[in-house]
């Protein structure tokens, strides 16, 4: 009888992007949300990397940024943060919307 035998073949794992992950979608005026930049991975593992990545605030008439944190201004609206991450020569970016409203309810 002929003996068989498993070779078992593990593909590299890649970053698949990067996602932008606020600590809340919805804030009042004058206040502020924390933001986290995770990488993703192709095996589905997520790593933070919110100390390596560039954050750039798209909307600066509705807040302002200071490091993680977006700080909403006067004004409602739609703001919009980006987070770009470079590794090994590849970009990956992404952008979180965050509603601003004059309260919350």
């Amino acid at each position: 009888m002929a003996r068989q035998s498993a070779i078992t073949v593990t593909a590299p794992v890649r970053i698949k992007g990067v996602a932008i992950r606020p600590s809340a979608t919805q804030i009042a005026i004058l206040k502020e949300i924390v933001l986290k930049a995770e990488l993703l991975y192709s095996d589905g593992r997520t790593k933070d990397v919110t100390q390596n990545v560039t954050f750039t605030n798209l909307t600066p008439r509705l807040g302002f940024l200071a490091g993680s944190r977006f700080v909403a201004g006067q004004t409602e609206g739609l703001a919009r943060v980006e987070v770009r991450y470079t590794e090994q020569g590849k970009e990956f970016t992404a952008i979180a919307n965050i509603t601003i409203k004059q309260t919350l309810q």
